[in-house]
């Protein structure tokens, strides 16, 4: 099975050196990609530049002077046994893996439909925070800084609806997140995107949760009342992006097994 998971967030440039972005560094994105690789499916990984990846690993040698030396020496052993692990899962999967790189909201949506059109996935993980608005006004050159200067948004085109008119046989897995909304305004919310963008699943979450540390899932299908809900496990960190990787496959092989009965 082969996967295209997108990841990070996109850039609209202000002028030549000066970008409106998000918050995004992929970090949901790669675990997804890391659980598809673990589960044996092709994944096409396409990241914003210098956001996390599976194949990426931070290693920190810094310390506090104050911290006491026998623990920053089973801090730094630690580390480096994480470090081997993750060494041996990228030599595995590296066979499967393949990574293509955005910068900005231009970058992504010419190079998405540009893969999809070539390698016709299977599955389709729009896990990217996209841009909502472009810049209308954007100069040529710097910006000088001694200068006031009036910024014009106008909506951003949504990528996610040209999906399946790119790629109509593709099992489409969409994302919705809200910001301190109510249960009933992100299930709306959710249900309203899964319906506008023909996608056959729509993971909903809420930031206000992501940054209390109980990150829960909301995953919606298409033309089923209902949904089902995945709380974030704290002594497994990949337990929800598996949740995602292992509700997409199966929906997609169920999905493929009806229309080839039909």
């Amino acid at each position: 099975m082969k996967i295209l998971i997108t990841s990070g967030g996109t850039k609209v440039p202000i002028d030549t050196v000066r970008d409106l972005t998000n918050m995004s560094n992929g970090t949901f994105g790669a675990k997804i990609a890391h659980e598809a690789l673990v589960a044996g499916a092709d994944v096409l990984f396409f990241c914003a530049k210098h956001s996390k990846t599976p194949f990426s690993q931070k290693f920190d040698f810094y310390r506090e002077e104050e911290e006491d030396a026998s623990q920053w020496a089973a801090s730094w052993e630690k580390q480096l046994n994480q470090f081997a692990r993750h060494w041996e899962f990228c030599e595995g999967h590296r066979p499967h893996y393949r990574e293509y790189g955005f910068r900005n909201f231009d970058d992504y949506e010419i190079g998405l439909g540009e893969l999809i059109l070539q390698q016709k996935p299977d599955i389709i993980i729009l896990a990217a925070a996209v841009s909502d608005y472009l810049v209308a006004n954007t100069v040529k050159g710097k910006l000088r800084s001694a200068l006031d200067h009036n910024i014009e948004l106008t909506r951003a085109p949504k990528v996610i609806s040209r999906i399946k008119e790119w790629h109509p046989e593709c099992f489409l897995v969409g994302f919705k997140l809200m910001v301190r909304a109510t249960e009933v305004e992100l299930l709306t919310a959710a249900r309203k995107s899964c319906d506008e963008n023909d996608c056959d699943l729509v993971v909903a979450n809420d930031l206000a949760d992501i940054k209390a540390s109980s990150h829960t899932l909301r995953i919606l299908r298409k033309g089923i009342n209902g949904h089902r809900v995945y709380e974030s496990d704290p002594d497994d960190p990949h337990y929800l992006a598996r949740m995602v990787v292992q509700e997409a496959t199966i929906e997609c092989r169920t999905s493929s097994s009806v229309s080839q009965e039909v």
